[in-house]
C-alpha cells in the first residue's frame, strides 16, 4: 500500500518554492503559500497515481513483439479501437530492423505523423539513441517523407480527375497516365512492399467514376499490378 505524504503550512514559503524547482513546475513565482502547497500536492498525488498506473500496466499486459510482459518505458498505441501496449526499447527496436516503412506491428497499416514525432520524442527522453540507431531512424523517416510526397501528388492527380465529370480519352492520355506513369514508378521503385494495396484502393476508387472512359486507367493500374508481380 502507498502512503501519500502531503506538505502542509508549516513549511515556509522559500522551501516551497525550492520544491517547486525540484519538480520543474513553471510560473510559480507569483502564487501564493496556500496555491503553492495545492500545486505541489496535486503534483506529487499526480505522480503516484501515475506510478501504480504504470505498475498496474506492466503486471497485466504482453507486449505483442516480445510475448512478455510490458516493461517500462513502453508505448500505447491504438488500433481497432483497441489500446495496446510496447515495451519502448522493443517497440524501436522492431522499427528498425523491420524492412518496411514504419508500421503498426497489428494492423499493418502507416504510423501516423504524431505517433513518430511521440515516439521520437520518448527516445530522446529516455536516451535511448544508441539502442534506436539514429542513422538507421533517420535513413527511415527521409524513406517515409518521400512516400507520403509521391503519395500527396498521386491523390492531386486522382482529385482532378474526379473534379472533371467528362474526362474524354485525349486528357487521360496526354495528362492523367503520364502523371501517373511518372509518380508510379518511384512508388514501385522505392516502396514496393506497400504499392498492391495502394493501387488496389486506386482501382476501386476510380471505377466509382462516372465517366467510362475510366477504363483506360484502370487498365493501367491493373497492369502496374500484374507486369511488377505486387
Amino acid at each position: 500500500m502507498i502512503t501519500l505524504t502531503y506538505y502542509n503550512n508549516l513549511i515556509k514559503k522559500n522551501d516551497l518554492l525550492k520544491i517547486i524547482k525540484i519538480y520543474n513546475l513553471k510560473n510559480c513565482s507569483t502564487l501564493n503559500k496556500n496555491d503553492l502547497l495545492i500545486l505541489i500536492n496535486k503534483h506529487k498525488a499526480c505522480i503516484i497515481i501515475q506510478r501504480i498506473f504504470r505498475k498496474k500496466i506492466c503486471e497485466d499486459q504482453i507486449c505483442p513483439i516480445t510475448l512478455t510482459k510490458v516493461s517500462y518505458p513502453f508505448i500505447c498505441i491504438k488500433n481497432y479501437n483497441t489500446f495496446r501496449y510496447y515495451s519502448l526499447i522493443d517497440f524501436v527496436k522492431y522499427l528498425n530492423k523491420s524492412p518496411d516503412d514504419f508500421r503498426d506491428p497489428i494492423s499493418r497499416e502507416p504510423l501516423l505523423d504524431n505517433i513518430i514525432k511521440y515516439i521520437e520524442s520518448l527516445i530522446k527522453y529516455y536516451n535511448i539513441n544508441k539502442i534506436s540507431n539514429k542513422k538507421k531512424w533517420n535513413k527511415k523517416i527521409k524513406k517515409r517523407n518521400d512516400y507520403l510526397n509521391i503519395t500527396k501528388y498521386l491523390h492531386e492527380i486522382l482529385d482532378d480527375l474526379f473534379s472533371k465529370k467528362s474526362v474524354n480519352f485525349n486528357y487521360i492520355y496526354n495528362t492523367t497516365l503520364p502523371q501517373f506513369i511518372y509518380y508510379f514508378h518511384f512508388l514501385i521503385k522505392s516502396h514496393r512492399s506497400s504499392c498492391f494495396m495502394f493501387i488496389t484502393n486506386y482501382i476501386n476508387c476510380i471505377s466509382h467514376h462516372s465517366n467510362d472512359n475510366k477504363i483506360y486507367i484502370i487498365d493501367y493500374l491493373k497492369l502496374l499490378i500484374k507486369v511488377n508481380n505486387l
